[in-house]
């Protein structure tokens, strides 16, 4: 009986024209208290890739979210396609320092578990000026 070879996805890497960093949050403490603050959180590049990944970003969907008779924040759902990097997760930060597009990652999939490319589902609620 003939074996079959799962084929697996290929990375185009012409794709891959933008340079992100991926960075997780670091919590600020309070000098006197030594407890997490609400002051704000600092971002840190990860380790591994401290210079960033080259990524393919397209935006998928748009929507305008908020009670009726405020102000609406509108909310866009992009993909972004990356080569395999072990310990990306969600709640981590993609920043593009060029544009200065800033994605909250909601999920992280490893396409068909083979350790090749991950496809980032990340929302933008700020906008870089125009």
């Amino acid at each position: 009986m003939a074996s079959r070879r799962k084929i697996l996805p290929n990375v185009i890497a012409g794709e891959h024209r933008r340079r992100v960093l991926l960075q997780y949050p670091s919590a600020v403490t309070d000098a006197d208290t030594e407890a997490d603050t609400d002051a704000g959180v600092t971002w840190t590049n990860v380790a591994a890739v401290p210079n960033g990944v080259w990524a393919a970003v397209e935006p998928l969907s748009g929507t305008a979210i908020g009670a009726p008779g405020s102000q609406l924040e509108g909310v866009v759902t992009y993909l972004v396609r990356i080569r395999y990097l072990p310990g990306v997760v969600n709640g981590m930060r993609i920043y593009e320092a060029v544009t200065g597009l800033d994605l909250e990652v909601l999920a992280v999939l490893d396409i068909d578990e083979a350790h090749r490319q991950l496809h980032l589902e990340a929302v933008a609620r700020r906008y870089p000026p125009v």
